[in-house]
């Protein structure tokens, strides 16, 4: 689960998403992005972030965020110990 607020959008030409809508909120700018599946996510961005409709997008964690996957009314923010699921690093390789 993230909250709009931890998605992150950058504009990319060879994306299936695309933003569906924008509003408007002073300060904030909330953009619906429609994913390749049909599904819509939210992203709360700085009003000096604005991607127009239509615009593709790839579609981030914001730097800083853990994602929480909820199984249940359990959340779960790391692998089970034991488990073959390793992290993926954010850091880009060299």
């Amino acid at each position: 689960m993230l909250r709009p607020h931890e998605v992150a959008l950058l504009p990319d030409p060879a994306s299936s998403a695309r933003v569906s809508a924008v509003e408007y909120h002073g300060a904030f700018v909330l953009h619906y992005v429609t994913l390749a599946s049909g599904r819509t996510l939210r992203s709360w961005q700085p009003h000096s972030v604005r991607h127009p409709v239509g615009t593709p997008v790839a579609v981030t964690v914001a730097p800083g965020t853990t994602p929480t996957l909820l199984l249940g009314d359990k959340a779960i923010t790391s692998p089970p110990p034991g488990s073959s699921l390793k992290q993926r690093s954010s850091e880009p390789a060299a």
